[in-house]
């Protein structure tokens, strides 16, 4: 089988070297710079089984254009991004479409599967505006640095249909198969609507998101009061219904994932009654104006607060959407003092703020160094601000 994947990010790079190990996966992406490396073999993420798996995957390979992925294509894998528009109040959901539109025009026996995060009931209601029940909508629960081992061994499958005749249901459990041939071992899976699907998807994210906030919110409590969060954390997490998962305290929740999902989910709750998304939301807000505030509290006017890495995660070079890019934010309101170092970033500055990105220079320019995540390389600093309680996600 040719399966086609639109979108080489995290879940659309993950899923189309997945699936090459037992058929042919052809891969486009407007990213001109991430298709060059491509072709040559190097991985454009920050995550070694990303490497591993491209160096061993010679079923699959990417082209320049869109008609040359899909061209001759059974399934097309839809996984490019959907941020969320606060001028419509949702995810802008027009390059998905775009590329469901394209597919059906210049394939028409093509199944099509959206992986791209969408509003409950979006495929659905495109299906309905294409005439069209061969558009399916499957969620993806990677994480950020995982993306292949995840992929691998899911926690779940789920494909979500448009219409419950025959055929449909049929290609969707089809779809099902061959994403769970896919793994590792056995998993969950289970064949839903596409709305409930999506739904999923949405409540997911936003209840790790709403788990991320009840311990920063502990943790703001525990600091406040000169508490050891971390005594109360493990204690609280050692009752089997709560966990030890999503529980090391941070700057607050950010990444692509969960900041666009709990705002879409709020949005799609619409007229339906609600205050718990809206107090997630609320609370990581809170969170990062209680986070800027400890850090101002340590030091004296005019000193400087080293940032170490935009990025959220160990082993991660991406900041988008990260939560240290809102605490700059914070500080830089109030006046601090800034240096960052962030060795992705070339250019001189960012944001305003000029880079430092010789380590030993930054450690001797910063008074205070604040970090989300502490790796070995910056406990060297004698002066570190950070909540990292457990040194893990």
């Amino acid at each position: 089988m040719k399966i086609a994947v639109i979108g080489l990010g995290y879940v659309g790079l993950a899923n189309a070297l997945v699936l090459s190990k037992k058929h042919e996966v052809v891969g486009f992406d407007i990213d001109k710079s991430k298709l060059d490396l491509l072709k040559k073999r190097i991985s454009p993420l920050k995550e070694e089984d990303v490497q591993e798996l491209l160096n061993k995957s010679s079923n699959f390979k990417v082209v320049d254009t869109i008609d040359d992925a899909i061209s001759g294509a059974s399934l097309v894998v839809v996984a490019v991004p959907t941020n969320f528009d606060t001028s419509i109040n949702s995810f802008n959901t027009k390059n998905v479409s775009g590329v469901v539109e394209y597919t059906l025009k210049h394939n028409k026996s093509a199944s099509i599967l959206i992986k791209s995060t969408v509003p409950s009931g979006f495929t659905k209601s495109l299906s309905d505006t294409l005439k069209s029940n061969k558009i399916y909508f499957s969620p993806e629960f990677l994480r950020e640095g995982h993306s292949i081992y995840d992929s691998l061994n899911p926690s779940r499958i789920i494909v979500g249909y448009t219409s419950e005749d025959k055929s449909t249901l049929k290609e969707a459990h089809i779809i099902a198969s061959l994403l769970l041939e896919a793994c590792n071992g056995v998993t969950e899976v289970n064949v839903i609507s596409s709305s409930e699907a999506e739904a999923v998807k949405l409540f997911s994210n936003s209840y790790l998101a709403m788990r991320i906030a009840f311990f920063n919110e502990l943790d703001s409590y525990a600091e406040s009061k000169g508490l050891n969060a971390k005594n109360i954390i493990d204690n609280v997490s050692l009752d089997p219904r709560i966990g030890g998962g999503y529980n090391n305290p941070s700057f607050g929740y950010g990444g692509y994932c969960l900041p666009k999902d709990t705002k879409e989910l709020k949005a799609n709750f619409d007229l339906v009654p609600q205050t718990l998304i809206s107090s997630i939301i609320e609370s990581n807000l809170v969170r990062k104006e209680f986070v800027a505030s400890q850090i101002l509290s340590k030091v004296k006017n005019g000193e400087v607060i080293g940032v170490y890495l935009l990025s959220m995660k160990q082993g991660s070079d991406n900041f988008r959407e990260s939560s240290v890019i809102d605490i700059i934010k914070l500080l830089k309101e109030k006046g601090a003092n800034l240096l960052i170092y962030e060795p992705s970033i070339k250019e001189p500055s960012f944001m305003g703020v000029t880079i430092e990105n010789d380590f030993d220079k930054f450690i001797l320019k910063s008074n205070l160094v604040i970090a989300n995540r502490i790796d070995k390389k910056i406990s060297v600093h004698k002066n570190i601000y950070s909540r990292d309680l457990y040194r893990k996600d």
